[in-house]
């Protein structure tokens, strides 16, 4: 349930922030820096790396991802309200700012959930390992304190 809402308010929240920009001119060139889009990919490898990493399931950030993603692909299809600039040549030539925004955003999405997905799956790993190595430690301790008592 937690893994649903956390996808959804990463979604919802990346329509809502990707809209930040600065856009600016260097040498007659547009230069944008979509930090809303950044900070929103952000917060999907926040909410998949900690849940995933909490729950110990290596599916959480790849759901959280998909979720995400779902969310502010079903709010860009929107006919009547317009939340993300569509990604099209219209777009990308009367309002690149937008565009760069909107496409920051979904690229974004895909590699934060990768990199959570890469990240919990090596803690999980470690965790399993660090498991491994106590229990055989474990195991060696007794025998050595049986050996000790006969």
């Amino acid at each position: 349930m937690l893994t649903i809402l956390l996808g959804l308010m990463s979604g919802v929240s990346g329509v809502l922030w990707h809209t930040h920009y600065w856009a600016g001119t260097m040498n007659e060139t547009l230069v944008v820096l979509p930090w809303g889009a950044v900070l929103s990919a952000l917060a999907v490898l926040a909410a998949g790396l900690w849940w995933g990493s909490f729950t110990g399931r290596l599916w959480v950030p790849g759901a959280i991802g998909a979720i995400a993603f779902a969310t502010i692909g079903a709010l860009s299809l929107s006919t009547t309200n317009i939340v993300i600039a569509p990604i099209n040549e219209f777009t990308r030539n009367n309002a690149p700012g937008a565009y760069i925004a909107a496409l920051t955003l979904f690229a974004g999405v895909i590699l934060a959930t990768v990199l959570a997905s890469l990240a919990v799956m090596k803690i999980l790993s470690r965790r399993q390992r660090e498991a491994r190595a106590t229990q055989l430690g474990g195991e060696a301790h007794a025998a050595a304190a049986e050996a000790e008592q006969a």
